[in-house]
């Protein structure tokens, strides 16, 4: 194993970063990392930034034609875990996508109703008050038709009445002179 790590500098794990690795989360390094006291600083570095992940950690990996093997191995393994894990995220997200569309499509609808209801309610009223309008304009006309034939008869009548006066006046001035030139002639 010595020899795996040569070149790299070691940095000796003390108890409290033990109890870490030991009590780690998902971000600690796999459970295959049997030496944690053989880690490289780089190594050290990145699992105690927090950045570490499956993937990242097999980065760091060194060893022999054993550990190269049991790298491979924890590279498949990863491999898989990774795989199942893009799979799980496609089926989440196509759900998550496929029920988004579904409420959109429910909703575009619903609004697509609620506007075609509203747009005969309206269209209703407005026909009801054309309609109205209609009957306002033609009782107008009858009106002014009537009223028309009404001054009509009303200049007729003054026409009439006045040739009556005309008249009536002409007679009685006839008979006014013939009583005058009966008086006279007597």
């Amino acid at each position: 194993m010595a020899s795996a790590l040569e070149g790299h500098q070691h940095v000796r794990v003390t108890s409290r970063q033990q109890e870490h690795y030991n009590n780690a989360t998902a971000t600690s390094p796999p459970h295959f990392f049997a030496q944690p006291h053989l880690i490289s600083r780089a190594s050290r570095v990145f699992w105690q930034s927090g950045a570490a992940s499956l993937a990242g950690w097999c980065l760091i990996l060194l060893g022999s034609n054993h550990e190269t093997r049991q790298r491979h191995l924890v590279f498949a393994d990863i491999s898989k875990a990774l795989l199942a894990k893009r799979k799980r995220l496609e089926m989440y997200t196509k759900a998550s996508l496929k029920t988004s569309n579904q409420k959109i499509e429910n909703v575009w609808k619903i609004q697509q109703e609620q506007r075609q209801k509203l747009n005969t309610e309206y269209s209703q009223q407005f026909l009801t008050l054309f309609q109205q309008w209609e009957m306002d304009v033609q009782k107008a006309e009858e009106q002014e038709e009537k009223i028309t034939s009404m001054d009509d008869l009303e200049k007729s009548h003054e026409s009439l009445l006045t040739g009556a006066q005309n008249e009536l006046k002409k007679e009685m001035a006839m008979l006014q002179k013939k009583i005058m030139m009966d008086t006279v002639s007597i």
